[in-house]
């Protein structure tokens, strides 16, 4: 009697660590089942520079790239990609060691949620660097909307009057001048003082990005 008792009690033992397995196996192909890997594309992620200001010491500037976003594909679970969008992960070009020129760049790209960056596309761009300038614009007012008393702003003086635009050459020609815009409805009377931001323009108006400025505002 007592052998069967043990024979039964060592089968029972192998019985569960059998069904332990078994269970084990079970759940993480269910779990697979549910929450499979897949992979995600994600569009127009921003491309993020880095060491531009080390060019810059150089005497050179950061003038154009072929592409200032891409497309991310990552890979994970369902239930973990569905909450990660573009904001979520960071691409970034590395201009550290960029001549004069054009500069092929591999990208990197990492991202802060469970998940694996499989590809960037595309996975390298193309750089210009240029020599880095500093050009006095003129400071011009713009007057925008309507008046509340049917009278015309004039006479109008800038404090200052140039502003310095630095950045890589063709980009700062690129700046006709630092255009200020003031809402008609701020000037009340005469002698009216206001601050504006400045914002470096071309000949169309449009705003010239990648320079810097002497002042933001004024």
């Amino acid at each position: 009697i007592r052998w069967e008792v043990k024979r039964m009690f060592k089968s029972n033992k192998v019985n569960m660590v059998i069904s332990l397995v078994m269970a084990v196996v079970l759940w993480l192909y269910v779990a697979g089942q549910v929450d499979p890997k897949t992979d995600k594309k994600i569009p127009d992620v921003k491309i993020h520079y880095l060491n531009i200001y080390s060019r810059q010491d150089n005497g050179y500037d950061f003038a154009e790239s072929s592409d200032s976003r891409v497309e991310v594909t990552v890979e994970g679970k369902r239930a973990q990609l569905n909450r990660i969008d573009e904001e979520d992960i960071n691409v970034t070009a590395d201009l550290h060691d960029c001549a004069p020129g054009k500069n092929t760049i591999t990208l990197k790209a990492v991202t802060s949620k469970k998940a694996d960056i499989s590809k960037i596309n595309p996975a390298t761009i193309t750089v210009t660097v240029e020599e880095r300038v500093n050009r006095s614009k003129p400071v011009r007012v713009v007057f925008t909307g309507k008046d509340s008393n049917n009278s015309e702003p004039g006479n109008v003086t800038t404090n200052p009057e140039n502003i310095n635009v630095y950045g890589a050459k063709s980009v700062v020609d690129k700046v006709k001048y630092v255009r200020a815009s003031v809402p008609k409805s701020k000037i009340d009377h005469d002698y009216t003082t206001i601050t504006a931001k400045a914002v470096p323009v071309d000949k169309k108006g449009n705003r010239v990005r990648g320079v810097w400025l002497s002042a933001k505002r004024v």
